[in-house]
């Protein structure tokens, strides 16, 4: 989603966030924080409402919760849902699972062509 100038403040902040996820495989909570622009609380509870596995690495001895990249914009996309199309929680969940199903329906017409 390109960046419209004109568009209200807060709009901008809540997509600025899809442009400055480094590119490393793991990322700690915090970073995922910061990225999203919300608090790691707010990361935490997001795991639990959406059933999000955290990453535990061996060299995470702090017990740091850790995301893989892949998670990292999963929670973007939970975000998005959320706080830019204002979904409840309910509805962010079902349309979260509708897209699981589009995309398996699509690879299932890929493999039978």
């Amino acid at each position: 989603m390109a960046r419209i100038p004109s568009a209200p403040r807060n709009l901008r902040k809540a997509t600025a966030h899809r442009e400055s996820l480094p590119a490393r495989p793991y990322h700690r909570i915090g970073d995922v924080a910061r990225w999203l622009g919300v608090k790691p609380q707010t990361v935490r509870e997001w795991c639990v409402w959406f059933d999000i596995q955290t990453v535990r690495s061996s060299a995470e001895k702090q017990g740091q919760r850790v995301f893989s990249r892949k998670q990292a914009l999963l929670l973007g996309v939970i975000r998005e849902l959320l706080y830019v199309e204002l979904y409840t929680v309910a509805g962010a969940k079902r349309q979260l699972r509708l897209a699981a199903e589009r995309e398996r329906q699509q690879a299932q017409k890929e493999g039978a062509a």
